[in-house]
């Protein structure tokens, strides 16, 4: 199996090689995508390679540039359901009542 880190020294963004495509594990802070983008280009890749984006959780440093990539390519998110309404929302923070449940 190929993974491919083409995070930065804050978050760690992996690309997964699949039969078809590409499977992304996390996005990024939003003024990452830029570096990110960069990051693909010397692995030879593009945003319209990533087929899958897995988020582990709705935080920006992990979903901040989302839309970017949805923009700019054909991929499926997977996401826990509860996460969804966070990221409509767009409110990310730590603090009040987010909770995080796995099952």
């Amino acid at each position: 199996m190929e993974i491919i880190n083409v995070g930065n020294m804050v978050s760690n963004n992996y690309i997964i090689k699949l039969n078809k495509g590409y499977l992304l594990i996390d996005t990024g802070y939003p003024e990452h995508f830029k570096t990110f983008k960069k990051r693909l280009r010397k692995h030879n890749l593009q945003l319209k390679d990533i087929t899958y984006i897995l988020l582990t959780h709705a935080h920006d440093d992990h979903a901040g540039f989302l839309n970017k990539i949805l923009d700019n390519s054909d991929a499926k998110v997977i996401l826990h359901p509860l996460a969804v309404d966070r990221l409509r929302v767009g409110q990310n923070s730590l603090m009040g009542d987010v909770q995080v449940i796995w099952h």
